[in-house]
């Protein structure tokens, strides 16, 4: 889930670029501006979880890309896609919001639609809904996330970014039975990031809590 996927980074590209839209600032110069996104990664990782492995396959890399809408106003919308999920198939997000700067303050709602057509239609995975809110400035963000259909599940992350390190703690519905935490560390030089996640706290004895290493490259075009 892109869950959008570089603001709360969503360690793949996914989450970086989708998140990336939601938590980042609209800064076009015209009134407005297209612009589209293309990625690969060894693996879909996402909050915290490879969600290319499963008890049939060692992994699965995953191809990304994204089109997106942006205007002066701070509103914007796009669209992302994803293979790379072993069990949920192909994986497609809606998503929409407004951005808003003030001063070295930038403050961002928005909502994702995660839709999955291989799954069966009418299952709580099929499609997914989830509402954001997120603050950055001086470095640090933070930013929630509400599940509205298909569940009720919370999901928060802090994060900081220094030049070209940002660490991130991700907490989902922590209050939960199925609730678990997990930080990751990134790293990123031109179009590659590596990313190391480790579940630190879970809930469950079933959440795989093995060190992840996660290697993505992006490319970001205006159209």
């Amino acid at each position: 889930m892109k869950m959008i996927k570089n603001a709360a980074n969503f360690s793949f590209l996914s989450a970086a670029l989708v998140v990336g839209a939601i938590l980042a600032p609209t800064t076009a110069s015209a009134d407005s501006a297209v612009s589209a996104s293309l990625g690969v990664s060894n693996f879909y990782l996402y909050r915290g979880v490879n969600l290319g492995n499963n008890a049939d396959t060692l992994g699965t890399a995953a191809v990304s890309g994204s089109l997106d809408y942006s205007h002066a106003s701070g509103a914007y919308a796009g669209v992302w896609a994803s293979s790379g999920d072993a069990n949920a198939g192909t994986e497609y997000d809606l998503y929409a919001g407004y951005a808003l700067e003030i001063g070295d303050v930038a403050l961002g709602a928005g909502v994702v639609n995660y839709l999955y057509p291989e799954i069966e239609s009418g299952s709580k995975l099929s499609e997914l809904t989830e509402a954001m809110l997120s603050v950055s400035g001086y470095g640090a963000s933070a930013s929630a996330w509400k599940t509205i259909t298909g569940g009720g599940a919370w999901y928060y992350t802090l994060g900081y970014e220094l030049e070209s390190f940002s660490a991130t703690l991700g907490m989902t519905d922590p209050k939960g039975e199925d609730g678990y935490s997990h930080l990751d560390l990134a790293y990123s030089i031109k179009d590659f990031t590596l990313t190391l996640s480790q579940v630190v706290d879970t809930a469950t004895d079933d959440q795989e809590d093995d060190l992840l290493v996660n290697v993505s490259y992006s490319l970001a075009f205006d159209l």
